[in-house]
């Protein structure tokens, strides 16, 4: 079994991922989601997974209306030169600028959402030779420019990434979101909302309870996939934790 970067994964990780639930298929995910990713019953997914005996939804949900994108649809819309070109770091770039134009009064970006991917598509071929999901703050940036932005800018967050990507939210903007591994793996999504369930299980040994916090990130995966879907940041925590090299960036609009 390989990751999304072509090395093979070791016994011993193996044996961790199916023992800690990152291949495993739980109550309240899609029927192909594993892991972290795929979530659209949280409340079943966290009583499943964590073996909760209650769960209650103390924030939230906060949800932004980025619309989800097919990113097969919009590669088909793209001229024949283009074809093969478009990614899912594009289509998650072009749900972004969509978003600001029509919820943050960008109103100068295009609101043909199939131009828009093509002109993000040919610019990222022209000025970056490609998509590179580590550049994507530079193709923001560059988007906003175009369209008579300067204000605006693309931003790498490298620490504190998860209370910044709950602080943009509360503020009315979306956050994109790329990931190495698991079900979002080699794959990038707009981080569009979250919510925060307490949950109670039984402690150590099966005396008394625990009460611990779960975020959950509400998602548009560029698959136009319908409905509401969930991202368990403490299940993205438990590919990380078995040297699985799960990387994970994230990049916001800065307004000045």
């Amino acid at each position: 079994m390989s990751d999304d970067f072509g090395f093979d994964f070791t016994q011993a990780e193996l044996e961790y991922g199916f023992r800690n639930g990152v291949f495993k298929n739980y109550d309240g995910q899609a029927p192909d989601a594993y892991g972290y990713g795929g979530i659209t019953d949280p409340v079943k997914y966290l009583k499943d997974r964590y073996g909760a005996k209650t769960v209650i939804l103390i924030e939230g949900p906060y949800v932004l209306s980025v619309q989800n994108r097919s990113q097969s649809a919009l590669n088909n819309s793209l001229p024949d030169d283009l074809k093969g070109k478009g990614t899912c770091s594009l289509t998650a770039i072009a749900m972004f600028m969509d978003y600001f134009r029509a919820e943050r009064g960008y109103s100068n970006i295009e609101s043909n959402i199939y131009v828009l991917y093509e002109y993000i598509v040919r610019n990222s071929s022209l000025l970056f030779g490609g998509t590179n999901p580590f550049k994507i703050d530079n193709y923001v940036t560059n988007c906003f420019n175009y369209y008579g932005y300067s204000n605006v800018r693309g931003h790498t967050d490298n620490t504190n990434k998860i209370s910044k990507i709950k602080s943009e939210i509360d503020e009315g903007r979306p956050v994109i979101m790329s990931l190495s591994q698991g079900y979002y793996g080699n794959h990038t999504i707009v981080i569009r909302g979250y919510s925060v369930y307490q949950v109670t299980k039984k402690g150590f040994l099966g005396i008394g309870t625990t009460t611990t916090n779960y975020l959950m990130l509400n998602v548009a995966d560029g698959w136009g996939t319908s409905g509401t879907v969930y991202l368990d940041v403490e299940g993205l925590d438990w590919d990380a934790a078995g040297s699985f090299g799960l990387v994970w960036n994230m990049v916001r609009a800065i307004e000045e």
